[in-house]
């Protein structure tokens, strides 16, 4: 999968690869002839937005704010690589280090490998709120597959 990525133009999971990437074959495209009968049609990147939540253990920072862990993600539909993580985590570092531990991830190797990688690499007390948001979030994803398969919106 990381060659399929890399040779797309996603490799080493960073957003800013992808951006250069995108920008690549955007220049490409401008100085290709349209393809197709109808002129061709340049290839969109369409991403999604998906959530999961979760209850905050009693005395962690961020509970004094939220009630709940809130743990978003930005993926890019063809194959399905997380381009955007953010998490309402209480400081800026716990907020980061998540962010940079789910970018570049594809959704398609499923999420007990990322709720490893949390369970190993984060210490701090939300770690089990955010194990369970990343389950959460799974269903989420779970559905926007059958909404896919079902071609409903």
């Amino acid at each position: 999968m990381e060659a399929v990525l890399q040779k797309e133009g996603y490799g080493g999971g960073s957003q800013q690869a992808f951006a250069t990437a995108a920008g690549k074959q955007e220049r490409q495209r401008a100085r290709s002839p349209p393809s197709g009968a109808a002129g061709g049609v340049p290839r969109v990147i369409r991403t999604v937005f998906l959530a999961g939540h979760a209850r905050l253990p009693q005395g962690v920072a961020a509970q004094s704010v939220y009630d709940s862990l809130a743990l978003s993600v930005e993926i890019e539909t063809r194959y399905h690589v997380i381009l955007r993580a953010d998490c309402t985590l209480a400081t800026e570092l716990a907020n980061d280090f998540v962010r940079r531990l789910l970018r570049g991830y594809s959704l398609q190797d499923g999420f007990e490998p990322l709720a490893q990688a949390i369970r190993s690499e984060y210490r701090g007390a939300a770690q089990r709120a955010l194990v369970a948001a990343l389950k959460d979030l799974e269903q989420e994803y779970q559905r926007f597959l059958e909404a896919e398969r079902t071609g409903d919106p």
